[in-house]
């Protein structure tokens, strides 16, 4: 039964009516369990039990105590069974492949092998990147600049945006905010949008902090004219090794049939 224990001097009923209501009300908002099924014991003489309606334990038979104690009981031990398989399910889902089902046996990379990385400003990229995702039975992981991008600095029309120095300067490293393990993978695919003629600064700053090798690595990304140039080149230049394949240029229109004949053509072998 859930109790809450105060000492205090002896008050009118009203007034530890009241007390109870209140300390009730709170502890039900916190755990989420009915109101009703907390006590609050009152340490004075005599000492009494109160319900939240201010009803005191003593005036209760004994009957009607053991059965709200039982209920209360019975109350805790569903809501402990399904605090705990919730957490199981989270554990599983959130495991790399958890939850899905094993891709068809069609030359991709059975799940969990597979991981998505993919920068995306705009979108186009991200959508590309959780099609590939969905296909390879693969892990779609988002890479979040530290400094967010803003429309200004994306503005292609203004010679000192943030992009255009970022893309003029070699030595431009624009931090990621967030943490990422790639050690667990066999393949993985590097998605990212064209930024003057080449691949976003960020996507160097990965290549050069994130292992590589020992793993297939195949890059995409999305231009509304330009292709991939050399911006796959200049990352596998930057990695620290890696089986790399020729990157893949998509529009932000391209169809999942488009998608899944690449995915199709790249011949990926699932590890032994």
């Amino acid at each position: 039964m859930p109790s809450i224990t105060i000492d205090i001097a002896p008050l009118s009923r009203e007034q530890k009516a009241q007390i109870a209501k209140e300390l009730t009300e709170s502890a039900s908002r916190i755990t989420g369990i009915d109101p009703w099924a907390f006590y609050v014991f009152i340490n004075e003489y005599p000492r009494d039990c109160i319900g939240v309606g201010g009803e005191l334990l003593s005036d209760r038979r004994p009957r009607d105590i053991s059965d709200t104690m039982n209920r209360t009981a019975a109350l805790l031990a569903v809501l402990i069974v399904v605090a705990v398989l919730a957490v199981a399910a989270a554990v599983f889902i959130n495991s790399p492949g958890g939850g899905q089902d094993a891709p068809p046996d069609d030359g991709t990379v059975p799940a969990g092998k597979v991981a998505v990385v993919c920068f995306s400003e705009t979108g186009n990229t991200e959508r590309i990147a959780k099609e590939i995702a969905g296909m390879t039975g693969g892990d779609f992981i988002r890479i979040t600049p530290e400094v967010p991008y803003t429309a200004a600095d994306r503005d292609y029309s203004d010679s000192g945006s943030r992009t255009r120095l970022e893309q003029n300067d070699a030595s431009a490293r624009p931090a990621i905010a967030n943490s990422i393990d790639i050690s667990g993978y066999s393949a993985v695919f590097l998605g990212y949008p064209i930024w003057y003629g080449d691949s976003p600064k960020i996507m160097w700053t990965f290549v050069e902090t994130h292992g590589l090798e020992g793993k297939t690595v195949i890059p995409f990304c999305t231009s509304s004219s330009s292709g991939v140039g050399s911006s796959d080149d200049h990352l596998k230049a930057l990695s620290d090794g890696g089986n790399w394949l020729g990157g893949k240029r998509f529009s932000s229109t391209a169809s999942q049939s488009e998608i899944r004949s690449w995915i199709s053509g790249l011949g990926l072998e699932a590890p032994a």
